[in-house]
């Protein structure tokens, strides 16, 4: 089977995780982000459907690849999984813009990607540590800006259980007055295309009798 793309969509599904989605979205400016304010440094995690305040920035370098059950801190894959993934590069694009008062602002996601059954509980790390997508510089509100990775988080197997990507934002930057944020984009088919997962190439498993009926009914409801 050939590789997976998961497009961010500005819905959450019935336990509160803003989910990724196989269809693309309108393009629009979701409620994901931070007030990233006048600060520099520091990292903040995302809460779903939520702007941070700038005073949730801190210096403990986050991720940790402990999922937030309470506020949802990362987005999930649209359905469980069952099967593998090849040894190869994924592509993350995770766009942005800065709705108030932008224009000055520079930072990066951090991420992880993190097994787990649906509502985030019984973990496991997939990646081999935080990941560091590139700079966006003075995001504004004009068009979108894409902090990007492109990395091997190494052949995997998952049986019947969602992809999490677990996320923060890491300021490099100072926004130019205490009010500019970071929200995040859609994943749309506007140009760039938003807030886009792309995986390695996926290999189906057999889904034992017992759990096909589930399957279809989580799969029916995490279409959007």
């Amino acid at each position: 089977m050939p590789q997976l793309t998961w497009y961010l969509n500005d819905a959450t599904d019935a336990g509160g995780w803003q989910k990724l989605a196989e269809v693309v979205a309108s393009p629009a400016t979701t409620a994901a982000g931070w007030v990233v304010g006048t600060g520099s440094t520091n990292h903040s995690e995302l809460f779903a459907n939520t702007e941070r305040a700038s005073s949730t920035f801190t210096g403990t370098t986050v991720p940790d690849g402990s999922l937030d059950t309470t506020n949802k801190d990362a987005f999930p894959s649209p359905y469980p999984l069952w099967g593998s993934f090849a040894s190869a590069n994924w592509a993350w694009q995770f766009a942005v813009r800065s709705p108030t008062q932008g224009g000055a602002a520079d930072g990066r996601i951090r991420f992880r990607l993190v097994a787990a059954d649906a509502d985030g509980s019984n973990p496991t790390e997939i990646t081999a540590g935080q990941q560091q997508a590139t700079i966006a510089t003075n995001v504004d509100n004009a068009s979108d800006f894409t902090s990007t990775s492109t990395f091997n988080p190494g052949a995997f197997t998952v049986l019947n259980k969602f992809l999490f990507i677990q996320i923060a934002w890491e300021r490099t930057g100072a926004g130019g007055m205490t009010t500019t944020n970071i929200r995040f984009r859609t994943g749309s088919a506007a140009t760039p295309t938003g807030t886009v997962i792309t995986t390695s190439n996926f290999t189906n498993a057999l889904i034992p009798t017992r759990y096909q009926r589930v399957n279809q009914a989580v799969n029916r409801a995490s279409t959007f």
